[in-house]
């Protein structure tokens, strides 16, 4: 085979390069049209992209007619949804046909809203489905190419900003980075800035059997569209072809990498949330003051709530949950708990929730669970003796490998993460207030490395939408301190020194594609902040709730946010964020809940709240010299115009130039998907 050129690092694409006419103008400018080298592919996968006006489809067929991969149109705008998607969604997975969702953008509407209307539709996607795709190709000059009398015009700053937010909001749900379909002129006709798409994996409209030109600022494709003519067996007209760049076994890679992860840690000692991606509504777990545990969740993906339910038998504090998307029935919630001789679990089967069963181990406390990118479930929890803990499930049967110890010497449970590459990282404290990780290589534990610190809670990690990880803490000082991921770990450095804090902070990563935190103030109220254009901020108050557990902050399928607490009365409050991106008042959404307020692992002292104790927190001198500021060189700041907006657009100052009308409409013409509708129902 020859010598591989790769766009992504998990393809084993086979390619040369072969020249080709280059643009004018700096790599990277949106003057800039092809880059010098076509891509010249010697490996690829067939396929086929489809939406309503393609008709009844015979699956089988078309899998059985060499196609291994189907692009189907679910969404339009804010005011479409093919009538023929959740069919074809359905029959292309039964029949052996790996599938994404695509989008048709809509430059005239919101980013945002376009991609709750999708995800409403489709979801966050199943284990083995392909990323979710951006159609992007209007305006392309034609007066009708959104629908019959949309043109789909809008000032290049605003598709820009609108594009970028259905980009973050998407990334952020699904935990994969969405393909990006286009025509090559498109960005640079229409003087709109691509920088940052280099990102995101390319399927361009390019109608060829040979070598494909990516425009800057990409240097290949992932994909492309080489007609839109084409005929396949199964399918009674002309289907648009397309090839993916690559064997098969690269495509089922693909598909599996940076899949349905968690960006954050689904829950903290009160608190577990899942979401459910059948019909987007979020369940939240957590122990009851009665001694059991209970479950809430919302209508669908309304931010209407249930009455409380409770389950069967003794929980205890520290219940842990997790949505299985690859179970042998199927995706289903899972929840465990800590017991005085071991662990417990139960799950929602076909009859409903399953009594509690044994699931071994020593006594642990402080559980947690992961989700691999091949949807197996991994739970983590503390033993007597220090060790860190983990039971992990077989990704194709579902069945439990019984648990392991990874050692160490801790006090907190662990946190953990899913990176984009489908490794798993864990964070905890020990005594001393070092914090420490351990991860996996191909599947495989290491031992537990330092990181140092002088903490005072479990270090909880937030991955970015560029992939790279950060961990925040409390000091032993009760200030705010991260540590971030930049080819090493840097040492924890304050974030935030002007208030002081209790218990563990919770992160997530928000719609702007930027990390927000929660924790309690020492008034036990909760306070929240968040990366911003001219770095982080300081604790504000969110609302005037004061509340005894810690806050967890969660991230809905729909890319919402909403943060929960229990008081010390044993209400369970929440706060959602609004489409404007305010946070909301308040509200109660059940009663009766234990707050599960776990004694600091070091410092010395209890936290107001825990049986009554109500000392501050002590111990060692802050660490606050400990390195720079943490994230300025990890990644950079926002652009300053996206601020106000609360965007988080990559790049500034797009080149205004422009083809002429004809030329940019006959390159319109000759490499696009034509798949809009032809009225806006």
């Amino acid at each position: 085979m020859p010598t591989m050129k790769a766009s992504w690092i998990f393809l084993g694409a086979a390619m040369a390069a072969c020249g080709a006419p280059g643009g004018a103008g700096e790599p990277g400018s949106t003057s800039q049209e092809l880059n010098v080298d076509s891509q010249c592919v010697a490996a690829f996968v067939e396929g086929i992209d489809i939406y309503d006006g393609t008709g009844t489809i015979d699956w089988n067929a078309v899998h059985g007619a060499g196609v291994d991969f189907a692009m189907i149109k679910a969404t339009q705008g804010t005011y479409n949804t093919q009538t023929t998607f959740a069919t074809n969604w359905a029959g292309s997975k039964a029949a052996g046909v790996v599938r994404s969702a695509y989008h048709f953008f809509d430059p005239s509407e919101d980013g945002v809203q376009q991609a709750k209307y999708y995800l409403s539709v489709v979801g966050n996607g199943e284990a083995g489905d392909l990323p979710p795709m951006l159609d992007i190709e209007c305006p392309d000059g034609d007066a009708n190419c959104v629908y019959t009398g949309n043109a789909g015009t809008a000032a290049p700053a605003d598709i820009k900003t609108r594009m970028w937010d259905w980009i973050h909001t998407v990334e952020q749900a699904t935990g994969k980075k969405p393909l990006i379909y286009t025509f090559g002129s498109y960005f640079s006709g229409n003087g709109i800035d691509a920088t940052g798409l280099e990102a995101y994996p390319l399927f361009l409209a390019d109608l060829t059997t040979g070598c494909i030109s990516p425009p800057s600022p990409w240097s290949t494709a992932t994909m492309w569209q080489y007609s839109w003519t084409g005929t396949v067996p199964g399918i009674s007209g002309q289907v648009d072809r397309d090839r993916f760049v690559g064997t098969l076994s690269d495509l089922q890679a693909f598909a599996a990498s940076g899949g349905n992860a968690l960006a954050q840690v689904n829950g903290n000692d009160a608190l577990s949330a899942v979401n459910w991606a059948s019909d987007g509504h979020v369940e939240l777990y957590m122990g009851s003051a009665a001694g059991g545990a209970q479950h809430v969740y919302t209508t669908g993906g309304t931010d209407t709530w249930t009455q409380v339910y409770d389950y069967p038998g003794a929980a205890s504090c520290g219940v842990a949950s997790a949505m299985s998307p690859s179970s042998p029935s199927g995706a289903r919630a899972e929840l465990f708990d800590p017991t005085a001789t071991g662990t417990q679990e139960l799950y929602f089967g076909a009859m409903g929730w399953t009594p509690w069963a044994d699931f071994g181990g020593p006594s642990m406390t402080r559980l947690s669970t992961a989700v691999g990118l091949d949807g197996h479930v991994e739970v983590y929890g503390l033993a007597p003796d220090g060790s860190l803990q983990v039971n992990a499930a077989d990704p194709s049967t579902g069945a439990w490998g019984g648990w392991q110890s990874l050692g160490g010497q801790l006090v907190t449970g662990a946190a953990p993460i899913v990176w984009n590459d489908g490794h798993i990282e864990l964070f905890a404290t020990d005594a001393t207030g070092a914090a420490w990780h351990v991860w996996t290589t191909g599947g495989k534990w290491g031992s537990p490395q330092s990181l140092g610190g002088n903490l005072a809670s479990r270090p909880v990690p937030v991955r970015w939408p560029d992939g790279h990880v950060e961990v925040y803490a409390r000091g032993q000082d009760g200030h705010t301190y991260a540590s971030a991921w930049n080819q090493a770990w840097s040492p924890f450095a304050a974030i935030e020194s002007q208030t002081d804090i209790l218990g563990e902070v919770s992160a997530v990563m928000n719609p702007s594609g930027s990390a927000e935190l929660f924790a309690r103030n020492a008034g036990g109220q909760v306070v929240h902040m968040w990366w911003g254009a001219s770095g982080w901020n300081t604790w504000q108050l969110l609302g005037s709730e004061t509340v005894a557990s810690d806050p967890l902050g969660w991230v809905r399928s729909d890319g919402s946010g909403v943060v929960f607490a229990v008081t010390a009365a044993g209400d369970l409050v929440k706060s959602a964020r609004a489409s404007n991106g305010a946070w909301g008042a308040w509200g109660t959404i059940a009663s009766a809940v234990s707050t599960c307020v776990a004694v600091p692992p070091v410092g010395g002292g209890q936290e107001a709240g825990v049986e009554g104790g109500t000392g501050a927190d002590g111990g060692a001198a802050s660490n606050e010299d400990a390195g720079a500021r943490v994230g300025d060189a990890a990644r950079p700041a926002p652009p300053a115009e996206d601020a106000a907006s609360g965007g988080c657009a990559v790049g500034r100052g797009a080149s205004t130039s422009r083809w002429g009308a004809g030329l940019m409409l006959l390159a319109a013409l000759g490499s696009r998907r034509r798949r809009r509708l032809r009225g806006p129902g």
